[in-house]
């Protein structure tokens, strides 16, 4: 520290060392971090007017008489405009390309209404207490949401053109949630512990499943009714040591600074990990040995991936994206981008060989067209892709060269209820739902194909003119344990393995030889080596047992973000990957097609005049999803994925529903039936940190979040703070789940503020300052939500601890408050209000003014924006979420 008591430097267990230099204002100035690369800021007239990043890129912002912020500036000269009202809400955003987007706000300052660029609105309205009653989409429909007295959601329906889906819920004295109802009437029940953990779970099929908690209230036992159980142990840093499964037993180690080093399975495979000295990964040893070496510039950008055969090189535009990637057999890719950001090209180059694809997009950012070209063996070939979507941006219509390929239509919940197919005569497929969204009928010409569930809503068997052709099982965890497909004279059947983290490690597959009158044999067994620091692209290593061939293989396969390459049998291919992360061809050292692939835009594996289909020698497909050996299904991690019918074959976990966005209570849908933007979304975790005397305060407050996300409170984690180290180590262990790193949707810090601090007590000396700020480790949040007093004080909007957190965790939404705050019970619920009182005027510095409630504070590259005001009360907005995704485009 200097003497001013600011932070000037902290040097981790490792030796690594960051830097913090401040102006003569007292304003952190520059950050400089462990490699001697630096972070600048700038400001003018008391604000924040420039941010540099450690790449050189920077972004500018300015301000009008009033401190809001008008226009964002990066260093191509892209802008964003934004205009506000004489309340200063902000009422329209205006990218540089002239899209613009519009804001409408009730007297109480609460978002009633959204236009995007296209001029399709959504609207909203809200119960007397400020909840979210309704959501109106584009094309009308309608979204209702019914609470009690005490403010618990007990209903939501769906109104369509079809029927009503209505989901009901039941809570308990405490405001736990006991009991849900699905619109079939299926019932799944839950039942908690004396510290209000859940302990119990009845599902739908009426299977109970039990969990219990170490001392800690860490995660220690599940208990399935199939006796299938899963054990946790872990370190004295509550780091995941051991998982003891029906596979065996799972070991991790970790280095000084808590990060994993070796990951060693029941069947004795290790793989380790090297960090490096800004918390990049360096290396990944795989279980052969075999080693992937990673490199970084100094902006700690992927630079280099090493392995065995060669290096693949990475390079960046001025923006600091990806334009760049040059593999070890001379293909080269090439990204280029829009002032939107959007992908415009993207094409594969090797002598001989090229293929390009351009892109085009509607004001919304909906894909119109796509234009691919290929040239091989000097042979050129072109191909002009043209898409159409309804009001809610559901893909209707594909076309090829100006013929219709493909058409879609879609019911009120977003089911797909027909499809054209013109590639095959114009054949005609009309598909039928039940309340649930579960698809029960599809009919092409006389054919009909019947689908069959369990209550939980996993898809269990298909049946054809009346024939079964397909049939699957679950396990307890809603897990597919075999898939089937059944032949006229024979069947193939898949069995899989997982172990207690959800991953899956082996795969058995059957097929009946009547020529040999024997029932079933075993042809092949797959086991699989993961990432399990990583929930999604993470498979390592795929070793296969061919018995029929008495031939074993082993395979290892190596990544950035993505799959990058195959070792197999001492030779490397590499994969040449479309925009959407979908392997289009597999290539060996010298640059020569091994295999190609096609798909069609919801992934289904089609053969054109320049791919064909083949038996593939690599597991990888649409958007990277794996391929399964029998059931003709995608393995998406925690699901299955339909690509046929565009659709996954069980429903979506609930903590994925976001109330103000409809569309996501139907939980089979697949990417919002738009699946040339979007890929599968992961998942999410809350946390909220409390002082000890707010015990009672913080478990209301909890119900709020589980009810907005539609997460069990058990996935809301209390941490108790009494002092700077213990806000440090609860914040710095967040976004971990079993030993995995998880996404985090809300942060609520509920202490006490000032607006340069936090503080442990009323006047204590021991406070988290901005400067302590800088330190926490980063963290990939959603939203933070700061309840202390003055933490987003405008008249410090530049640099109060809003803006601080805003700083830090950019693309993360801050909500704080202008005024004091006090809590106030709201039934069994907290709400925070914000007030004009003392302490808020004694902090004025531009003369006399009433308090404005809850902003949001929200930083883009750097550069901040704040909301207009979200009104005085804050009960956990049901709309954060929506308002944010708005904001970002």
């Amino acid at each position: 520290y200097d003497d001013m008591g600011r932070m000037t430097s902290k040097t981790n267990a490792a030796g690594n060392t960051i830097s913090y230099i401040y102006d003569v204002m007292g304003r952190l100035s520059e950050t400089v971090y462990p490699n001697n690369t630096k972070e600048t800021r700038e400001y003018k007239n008391g604000r924040l007017s420039k941010v540099t990043k450690r790449d050189k890129t920077f972004r500018i912002h300015e301000y009008d008489a009033n401190g809001n912020c008008i226009r964002v500036i990066n260093n191509e000269e892209d802008s964003i405009h934004m205009e506000y009202d004489c309340l200063n809400r902000l009422t329209a955003v205006t990218n540089t390309e002239g899209e613009k987007q519009c804001y409408y706000y009730d007297c109480l300052g609460r978002m009633t209404g959204t236009t995007d660029a296209l001029g399709n609105k959504t609207e909203y309205a809200y119960t007397p207490t400020g909840k979210l009653a309704m959501v109106r989409d584009s094309a009308g429909n309608e979204t209702e949401y019914s609470y009690d007295c005490m403010g618990r959601l007990t209903e939501v329906k769906r109104h369509g053109s079809e029927d009503i889906q209505t989901t009901k819920y039941e809570w308990n004295l405490e405001g736990k949630l006991i009991k849900k109802t699905d619109a079939l009437g299926n019932v799944e029940t839950f039942t908690y512990d004396r510290c209000g953990r859940m302990i119990g779970k009845c599902d739908k099929d009426g299977y109970n499943t039990a969990y219990s908690y170490n001392s800690l209230g860490l995660m220690e036992k599940i208990l399935y009714a199939d006796k299938t159980d899963v054990e946790y142990t872990y370190d004295a840093l509550r780091k995941l040591k051991e998982i003891k499964d029906a596979t065996g037993i799972t070991t991790m180690e970790y280095d000084i600074l808590g990060r994993v080093i070796s990951v060693t399975t029941p069947d004795q495979k290790t793989t380790g990990y090297e960090w490096g000295s800004m918390g990049e990964r360096r290396s990944i040893t795989y279980p052969d040995g075999k080693k992937a070496v990673y490199g970084y510039d100094e902006a700690m950008k992927l630079k280099t991936l090493e392995t065995a055969k060669g290096i693949t090189e990475y390079y960046y535009d001025s923006l600091g994206r990806l334009n760049k990637k040059a593999l070890p057999n001379d293909v080269t890719t090439t990204y280029d981008y829009n002032s939107l950001g959007r992908l415009s090209a993207m094409s594969h180059i090797k002598e001989g060989f090229s293929e390009s694809y351009g892109f085009e997009y509607d004001a919304a950012g909906n894909r119109l067209k796509t234009i691919k070209t290929s040239v091989r063996d000097g042979i050129s070939d072109s191909s002009i892709y043209e898409y159409g979507y309804d009001e809610l941006y559901h893909l209707t219509e594909v076309k090829r060269n100006g013929d219709i390929l493909r058409r879609y239509g879609y019911d009120s919940y977003g089911n797909r209820i027909r499809k054209e197919d013109f590639e095959n005569g114009g054949q005609t497929t009309a598909y039928t739902y039940n309340a649930n969204n579960q698809l029960v009928t599809g009919m092409t010409g006389e054919l009909e194909d019947v689908y069959g569930y369990d209550r939980r809503g996993n898809l269990t068997s298909v049946t054809s003119g009346g024939n079964l052709i397909k049939s699957y099982t679950f396990d307890l965890a809603n897990r597919m344990t075999s898939s089937t497909e059944h032949g006229e004279d024979s069947t193939r059947r898949a069995e899989y393995v997982y172990n207690g983290m959800g991953h899956r490690i082996s795969q058995s597959l059957y097929v009946t030889d009547p020529e040999k009158a024997i029932n079933e044999m075993l042809t092949k067994e797959i086991s699989y080596t993961v990432d399990m620091t990583k929930k999604y692209n993470n498979l390592l290593n795929m070793q296969e047992s061919l018995y029929e061939h008495d031939l074993q293989t082993s395979k290892n396969f190596y990544w950035d973000s993505t799959v990058v390459s195959m070792e197999d049998d001492e030779m490397e291919s590499y994969f040449i990957l479309d925009e959407l992360g979908s392997p289009v061809e597999l290539m060996d050292e010298d640059g020569f097609i091994r295999e190609s692939y096609s798909y069609d835009e919801f992934g289904q594996v089609y053969t054109d005049e320049s791919h064909q289909e083949t038996t593939p020698l690599q597991p990888f497909g649409f958007t990277g999803y794996q391929m399964d050996e029998a059931g003709g299904l995608y393995y998406a991690q925690a699901r299955r994925y339909d690509a046929a019918n565009g659709r996954f074959v069980s429903k979506d976990s609930d903590r994925y529903i976001r109330f103000s966005k409809p569309d996501s209570l139907n939980q089979y849908m697949y990417c919002y039936d738009s699946p040339l933007r979007y890929i599968d979304p992961s998942g999410n975790d809350c946390y909220y940190f409390y002082l000890p005397e707010w015990k009672d305060e913080a478990e209301r407050a909890r119900k709020n979040l589980a009810v907005y996300y539609g997460i069990d409170e058990s996935e809301v984690h209390l941490i108790e703070v009494t002092d700077n180290q213990s806000f440090m180590d609860g914040w710095n262990n967040m976004g971990t789940e079993n030993g995995q790193p998880v996404d985090i949707d809300t942060v609520v810090v509920d202490t006490h503020a000032y607006p340069y601090g936090l503080l442990y007590g009323d006047s204590s000396d021991d406070l988290l300052d901005v400067d302590d700020v800088q330190n926490l480790d980063d963290k990939d949040i959603d939203t933070i939500v700061l309840t202390g007093c003055n933490a987003g004080h405008l008249d410090y909007k530049d640099d109060n601890m809003a803006a601080t957190f805003a700083t830090k965790y950019e693309d993360t939404f801050v909500v704080a408050s202008d005024g004091t705050v006090l809590s106030e019970n709201f039934g069994l619920d907290y709400k925070f209000v914000s007030f004009t009182q003392k302490a808020f005027k004694e902090r004025l510095r531009y003369g006399d003014r009433e308090n404005k409630g809850w902003h949001i504070y929200y930083s883009i590259g750097g550069n901040q924006s704040i909301s207009p005001s979200l009104g005085n009360e804050l009960v956990l907005l049901l709309y954060l979420k929506d308002v944010k995704e708005n904001m970002k485009e």
